[in-house]
């Protein structure tokens, strides 16, 4: 029985913590999808089937909180853990309002992320 990789999808405008997130997940054994837009990102996310999202809240187009609402009222995808992270904590009750099931203040420690990460894949598992 060969082991799949788990599928995150990195939604980020800013190049340089995309590549950093891309980074870490890779050499932790994740198949890394990347968006630099929310409406990429959505598109993405419906055509891929992501094991989990991590979204920042900021883009030109939608939002982080927007992409979370989309994702959580489509009944293929609702299932997906997203994490919704934000350099400011003004909006967490909208993002837990879409159906994020974690927020992560910026700046985070990859590892920090890793262990979140982890644990929602696991917790998605074993629903």
């Amino acid at each position: 029985m060969s082991f799949k990789p788990k599928k995150i999808l990195i939604i980020e405008d800013r190049m340089e913590v995309l590549e950093v997130q891309e980074e870490i997940f890779s050499q932790q054994g994740f198949e890394v999808i990347t968006a630099y837009n929310g409406t990429a990102g959505l598109k993405k996310a419906r055509e891929l089937r992501p094991d989990l999202i991590l979204t920042d809240i900021r883009f030109p187009d939608i939002s982080g909180i927007e992409i979370c609402q989309q994702i959580k009222q489509d009944p293929e995808l609702k299932a997906i853990p997203v994490i919704v992270s934000s350099a400011s904590d003004m909006e967490i009750t909208e993002v837990y309002q879409a159906g994020a099931d974690l927020f992560l203040l910026k700046p985070t420690s990859p590892d920090r992320v890793l262990v979140h990460v982890n644990n929602l894949l696991k917790k998605a598992r074993s629903l």
